[in-house]
């Protein structure tokens, strides 16, 4: 659903100049933030139900604004959007090298992981495996009264085999999340949108390191099943937590034909402590005040972004470039380029909802990049990309190649 306008724009009055101010000062005090001084380096941020057109552009898509997943991003996009659209099961699939090889080679990667002795765990010290599925089934966006609904269905695991020699572990993080949203979106004037969500996810998750004393309690082979946990995962407890997303948008009032806006989005936004002040969603107990909470949890995601969407011949080309956690609450540290997300896509036949013929899609989270393609023909979309996350605190030490595949309807 392109952010088009349906007449040509005047020329800003005084009121809207003040707005422009306005925001461009809040960006410029939030960049000044993440320039201040901070002890740890920061990583890669967790997203709940990542939307594929948007990972492959490497998340910069505060400012997209063109279509029905902008809702993900920046519930104010939804104001600028030129028709309804109805996702009906479109499944989402992103997984490592590790998960590639099990549907290539399983014989080859069960071999590796059976039956494990003491000195074959060390062996493994340092391995990581992921798998991400999400299925949306639907989601709904009312173009008229800027509504949008849905219901996401999203599986996560990740297993680590901690590189410790001394006291080798295994953190394993797994969740079944149901996501259930409303998004409502407001022209507070001609360029400036507000938009609001409020949502419920209800999750089945454990998030744990389990000790090398736990690990192999039952005669040096890996014990999983006696543990509370892990138990506790298997019975189906649930946790359900609420949360809220805000944003605003602002389409500068001069360049129509580029279509220049600003973004500012702040996402699960899960509650207040006095210590951390407003805090993303977490669900469970602390096993231990070292540990996180048993289901784990989604951080509060804090972003400014600049986009621009330039059209010719039948040809939309998108520029957009994000800051991510601007005030440093979920990713500690004093490297901004680890925050920038620069995003692009470059899209032939472009369709009203936002969607196009054929899409090649790029972007950088900080140093890390993605690429990947798209179409939509008719009813049915398709997407695959390649993407790259870091997981260390240095650059480069902790690089995880990751596949993203998705095939769906949508109407």
């Amino acid at each position: 659903m392109p952010g088009r306008r349906s007449k040509r724009r005047p020329l800003p009055d005084p009121a809207r100049v003040s707005l422009a101010l306005l925001a461009l000062g809040t960006l410029a005090c939030v960049l000044v933030a993440t320039a201040l001084p901070s002890p740890a380096a920061a990583k890669s941020l967790r997203r709940s139900a990542p939307f594929i057109r948007a990972l492959l552009m490497s998340d910069a898509y505060t400012a997209v604004a063109d279509e029905a997943s902008a809702v993900q991003y920046n519930p104010a996009g939804i104001a600028g959007l030129a028709d309804g659209s109805l996702e009906a099961f479109v499944p989402a699939f992103y997984f490592d090298d590790k998960i590639k090889t099990a549907i290539l080679e399983p014989e080859k990667l069960q071999a590796r992981y059976q039956n494990l002795t003491d000195a074959d765990f060390e062996k493994l010290l340092g391995e990581h495996i992921f798998a991400q599925i999400n299925i949306r089934m639907p989601v709904v966006t009312l173009a008229g009264p800027h509504l949008a609904i849905g219901l996401i269905a999203d599986a996560f695991s990740f297993v680590e085999i901690l590189q410790n020699p001394v006291l080798p572990g295994l953190h394993i993080e797994f969740y079944a999340d149901e996501v259930l949203f409303f998004a409502k979106a407001w022209n507070l004037t001609e360029s400036l949108a507000f938009g609001i969500t409020p949502k419920v996810i209800n999750r089945i998750g454990l998030d744990k390191t389990f000790t090398f004393a736990e690990l192999f309690a039952s005669g040096g082979t890996l014990d999983l099943e006696s543990q509370p946990a892990f138990q506790q995962l298997l019975a189906g407890t649930s946790y359900q937590a609420g949360a809220l997303d805000v944003g605003f948008l602002y389409r500068f009032p001069f360049l129509e034909g580029w279509q220049p806006r600003m973004g500012i989005a702040l996402l699960n936004i899960g509650g207040y402590s006095a210590k951390d002040g407003l805090r993303g969603m977490k669900f469970g107990k602390r096993p231990s005040g070292f540990e996180p909470p048993i289901a784990g949890e989604i951080p509060q995601i804090n972003t400014v972004g600049f986009a621009v969407s330039p059209a010719w011949a039948g040809v939309r080309v998108t520029l957009a470039l994000d800051v991510v956690d601007v005030t440093r609450s979920a990713t500690p540290g004093s490297d901004w380029i680890k925050r920038t997300r620069l995003g692009l896509a470059a899209e032939v036949f472009p369709h009203e909802d936002g969607t196009a013929l054929f899409s090649l899609l790029a972007g950088l989270a900080g140093t890390r990049p993605s690429y990947g393609v798209m179409s939509r023909v008719f009813v049915f979309e398709i997407g695959f990309g390649l993407y790259d996350v870091e997981l260390g605190n240095a650059d480069g030490d902790r690089v995880d190649h990751r596949t993203a595949f998705t095939f769906g309807f949508r109407f």
